[in-house]
């Protein structure tokens, strides 16, 4: 009986290596057919188109969207005082900055003028300057303001290397 049992034991096995096969990677040379959608070089023509659309120029940071993770801006300058702001002319897309020019944030600079004594703190503040609120458009999370010179200041934002 034990002939029998390791004959119907080998003939399982060879019934296992039928049915499962062959695995191709362990064969040396053998290569299936390449899928349509694969391009190996991919990741070198990505680079290229992008630094064609950055046309040469240098960026503090590349921006995000906290929520969504969406590209905002390439371009931009990191603030020289507050760590995380950035100032950038230009979204990516305009479809990805949502500039809401219905609704208005006001901001007062502080004067520079020191004195014992405070009148009213209409003589003590400045200019007051006017912001539009800035929202991704993909996800609506607030990303910053748009002052009225156009130009972006973005705080709530995920900066990564450029």
């Amino acid at each position: 009986m034990s002939g029998r049992k390791q004959s119907s034991e080998a003939s399982e096995a060879s019934e296992d290596d039928d049915i499962w096969g062959s695995d191709p990677e362990d064969e040396e040379g053998v290569q299936g057919p390449q899928p349509e959608f694969y391009d190996p070089d991919l990741d070198t023509k990505d680079e290229a188109w992008v630094n064609r659309q950055r046309g040469g120029r240098r960026s503090d940071a590349i921006l995000s969207c906290p929520g969504c993770l969406t590209t905002i801006c390439v371009d931009c300058q990191q603030h020289a005082d507050k760590e995380g702001q950035f100032r950038a002319m230009f979204c990516i897309n305009p479809a990805t900055c949502r500039v809401d020019k219905s609704r208005t944030v006001k901001s007062t600079t502080p004067s520079h003028r020191k004195g014992k004594r405070r009148r009213n703190d209409q003589e003590h503040s400045g200019p007051e300057e006017v912001f539009y609120p800035v929202a991704c458009g993909v996800c609506d999370a607030h990303l910053g303001v748009q002052d009225t010179e156009e130009l972006f200041h973005l705080y709530h934002v995920v900066a990564s290397t450029a």
